[in-house]
């Protein structure tokens, strides 16, 4: 065979290759150009790679593409990625004008679940959560009951959409909780060591801790229990007639409602909350006397019509073993302390 006819063969060949437009030989041996896309993305200087190869900005006019499906990014700062196809078709024009993504949805994690976020000088509602938020800088604010303020900057991109942060406690300062609209106080404790115990006593050393100022309320068993079990009813008056199987339901939810971990006290919290409201520093420390008189009334015999923000002035006694008191003119014959367990001969009128 001569050149001319396999120069001849190797045309009829392309001519039926996937992908390539049917050619019909011309005399001067040139090929009609491919297909055309047109890039009109409504924004300017935005990256474009077509099949993993970068082609270019936008706006573009791409020539000589071959007629099939191809893999498209547009790529800017400040946006979204664009990933898409086009298809290119025989004697057609390919326009792909989507818009690139402006925001998207960013997760935000907190040590304080609860947390208000503020962004851009806008609160979004908790700390934790999904929130959408437009691409580029902002600014964040994190504020808590009981934390130092956070402050400082993000930058959302398509490939950074997470974020976390960690807000610092505040030393000595009581600490607010709100639980479907009702709230309560924390009050900060320091820890230490200290004698428990009347007659035969023992050492005890404690961490630093928080507990409620004021017996757990009506309103706000209600909040998280979703039921009122008193007799005497009142939003504000301690809640009564309630288990100590009760009592770890309502902590269970509460903390699955606050992400705290809170805890009925023990009988070393409760001694040591004795001995602070019998020191001579507390005599004139209105904190302190809110502190020992909340520990004071259990929640499993709280008084029965005393609102819990207020103490009533009730004879207390004080239990020899574990230092638990019992508030009220006379404690009962068949009563039990709800801490050791010990009975009524074991209390003493202080």
């Amino acid at each position: 065979l001569s050149g001319d006819h396999i120069a001849i063969c190797i045309k009829d060949l392309r001519q039926n290759l996937a992908g390539y437009r049917p050619v019909t030989p011309v005399p001067d041996g040139r090929r009609r150009r491919q297909q055309c896309i047109i890039g009109a993305f409504q924004i300017s200087a935005g990256s474009i790679t077509v099949d993993g190869k970068a082609v270019g900005q936008t706006p573009l006019v791409l020539d000589a593409l071959l007629i099939g499906r191809h893999e498209v990014v547009v790529r800017k700062a400040g946006y979204g990625d664009l990933r898409t196809t086009v298809e290119i078709a025989e004697a057609q024009t390919a326009t792909l004008d989507t818009p690139l993504p402006t925001a998207t949805d960013v997760t935000v994690t907190c040590n304080v679940p609860t947390a208000t976020l503020y962004i851009d000088g806008q609160s979004v509602g908790a700390a934790s959560g999904t929130k959408q938020l437009a691409y580029g800088s902002h600014s964040v604010r994190l504020a808590a009951s009981g934390y130092i303020d956070y402050e400082g900057s993000i930058e959302v991109t398509q490939s950074q959409r997470r974020f976390s942060f960690t807000m610092q406690e505040k030393e000595g300062e009581k600490r607010t909780y709100t639980v479907n609209g009702v709230s309560f106080v924390m009050v900060p404790v320091k820890g230490g060591t200290f004698q428990m115990g009347d007659g035969t006593t023992h050492s005890v050393t404690l961490s630093d801790y928080m507990i409620g100022q004021t017996e757990v309320t009506q309103a706000l068993w209600q909040a998280v229990m979703g039921s009122n079990p008193s007799n005497f009813k009142g939003d504000n008056l301690p809640v009564e007639r309630v288990s100590w199987n009760d009592c770890q339901t309502f902590i269970s939810r509460l903390n699955s409602l606050t992400g705290e971990t809170f805890r009925l006290p023990n009988s070393s919290v409760v001694g040591q909350t004795v001995t602070i409201k019998s020191s001579p520093a507390a005599k004139d420390s209105s904190a302190l006397n809110a502190l020992a008189d909340a520990v004071s009334s259990s929640v499993l015999n709280a008084p029965a019509a005393a609102p819990a923000a207020e103490v009533p002035a009730a004879k207390k006694w004080v239990c020899k073993i574990c230092g638990y008191v019992y508030e009220g003119d006379k404690v009962p014959d068949d009563y039990k302390c709800p801490v050791c367990g010990a009975g009524a001969s074991f209390f003493e009128l202080r």
